[in-house]
């Protein structure tokens, strides 16, 4: 339940004006969409190249209407996938190709899950900043419930636990391995906000309703946390579901934002940024389409977005070799631009970060010192740039750094007056510096020469600053590394990597 809603991909709605046998030569369908046969796959393995779960899971998704393309393996790690389960391709697909189609009833949602009708009257009570409690309060019941519609797809995952997200590191691990990345801080920032969300929001819902939720584990934080990481992992955004809600509602805001769902199948694959599928979805039926050929043989891989390792090993527990990712991003963090400044005597240093510290201390109840921008290396543009997004107003750092002292006066002296006036803060004041609800500073070939001199020197010296927190733990040879230990190294020397490439970028023209 962080208090950004993050999410494992968007699904918008790509509706396309083909026929119905276009959608799949196998699928007939009632007229709602919903198909009523299936062609089985007289190809896939025999239950001993599965696990049992998996086995399961294959006969409940016939069963609930999921077809899968003939040509599609779904397996497991032991058969050649990257990670856990996944899909093999067993003769060649083309581009444009059906992996899978999966009925609107076969996803698990608040809105169909047996405590459906609760989660409807209790949805003023359940409101939350990370919007996730009614899919967690679902996904909680049915893992408890014996009798669940989707007891074969939830036991494909036993073990919530078992999961590798960093928030279930021991903190010593985690601080040994990844210190110096931002996780330390982000993962105690997640959990912070879930407690506070089960704490304050969840737990008493479920304490009015001892009739409904009777299991002891509705009342345990770590169950709930095991779930709150298994959506963050797994789950998808539905865009179809919003907009149709904000047809119903278009006055409230709270409607209007993308609702959260669990894809049965659609988790199965996994995830490599030069991907080969994409799921899209209809109001109907959500369909993983081949966006490439893809030769047999061939592991299917599906998109989770344009994701840093750092994002990929916070939400889902893994990421890949840095020079694979060409989204790596790192964090240069508001302690270290603020040391920057001090060494290398940045103009008016103690009046840009008194109006920082102020505005943001006002503006974000969760401000600690700590905000960071990012530094995205695009590779294929060649450049790098500068960019903060989301999180209340962290534009402010670039906001701070580009200010002449007459603008920062005045705006500190605004800050000041309106906290004398006991006025509330001002969302819109600087509406002038947002652009889709982001900043970037572009640190292009033609910007460089442009730049002055005292701004290459800071930002150099804040990069020196990050390089020295993030020296690897140890120098063990990569062969005998943990997962761990494998996966908290490329996120470290993605972060070098976007860091060396910033500082040859600001002497490019030197």
């Amino acid at each position: 339940m962080p208090k950004t809603p993050r999410r494992k991909q968007t699904l918008r709605a790509q509706r396309s004006q083909r026929t119905k046998d276009e959608w799949h030569e196998n699928l007939e369908t009632d007229g709602s969409g919903r198909p009523t046969s299936i062609t089985t796959n007289t190809d896939t393995p025999t239950e001993s190249s599965h696990s049992t779960q998996l086995q399961k899971f294959l006969s409940w998704a016939k069963r609930n209407g999921i077809v899968l393309n003939d040509k599609v393996i779904c397996c497991d790690e032991a058969n050649g996938v990257s990670a856990n389960y996944g899909m093999m391709a067993a003769d060649d697909i083309k581009k444009g190709e059906n992996i899978f189609i999966l009925p609107r009833p076969a996803a698990l949602t608040p809105h169909n899950s047996a405590i459906a009708d609760f989660i409807q009257q209790n949805e003023d009570s359940l409101r939350s900043n990370s919007g996730w409690l009614p899919l967690i309060l679902a996904l909680m019941y049915e893992r408890l419930n014996p009798e669940s519609k989707w007891r074969e797809y939830l036991d494909t995952f036993p073990n919530f636990q078992d999961m590798e997200l960093p928030m279930f590191w021991p903190l010593s691990e985690l601080d040994s391995e990844l210190s110096g990345t931002g996780m330390v801080h982000s993962v105690a920032t997640d959990i912070q906000n879930m407690r506070k969300e089960f704490e304050e929001v969840l737990l008493p819902v479920i304490e009015r309703n001892p009739e409904i939720f009777r299991h002891e584990k509705f009342r345990d934080f770590q169950f709930a946390k095991q779930t709150s990481a298994f959506i963050m992992a797994y789950s998808f955004t539905d865009d179809i579901t919003s907009n149709q809600d904000d047809e119903d509602d278009s006055d409230d805001e709270a409607d209007s934002a993308p609702s959260t769902i669990m894809v049965p199948m659609a988790d199965l694959l996994n995830h490599v940024p030069d991907h080969n599928a994409e799921l899209n979805v209809g109001e109907a039926t959500f369909r993983m389409i081949a966006v490439k050929d893809i030769r047999k043989g061939e592991e299917i891989y599906n998109t989770y977005g344009k994701i840093s390792n750092y994002t990929l090993l916070l939400m889902y527990g893994f990421c890949v070799k840095p020079l694979s990712n060409p989204y790596n991003t790192t964090e240069l963090r508001l302690p270290a631009i603020r040391q920057a400044c001090e060494e290398t005597g940045f103009p008016d240093t103690t009046l840009r970060f008194d109006w920082l510290d102020k505005k943001l201390a006002t503006e974000c109840a969760d401000y600690d010192g700590t905000m960071s921008a990012e530094v995205k290396n695009y590779i294929n543009r060649q450049s790098i740039c500068l960019h903060v997004s989301g999180l209340c107003d962290s534009s402010s750092i670039l906001k701070a750094l580009r200010m002449d002292r007459e603008e920062l006066e005045a705006k500190l002296a605004a800050l000041n007056a309106r906290d004398a006036a006991g006025d509330a803060a001002d969302s819109d004041e600087d509406e002038e510096w947002l652009s889709d609800d982001e900043e970037e500073f572009d640190i292009s070939k033609d910007k460089l020469s442009n730049m002055d001199s005292v701004t290459k020197v800071m930002l150099s010296k804040v990069a020196d600053i990050m390089l020295d927190e993030l020296s690897s733990p140890s120098g063990a040879d990569k062969s005998k590394l943990t997962r761990k230990q494998l996966y908290s190294k490329y996120v470290r020397d993605g972060q070098i990597l976007q860091l060396k490439n910033l500082k040859q970028w600001l002497t490019w023209y030197d």
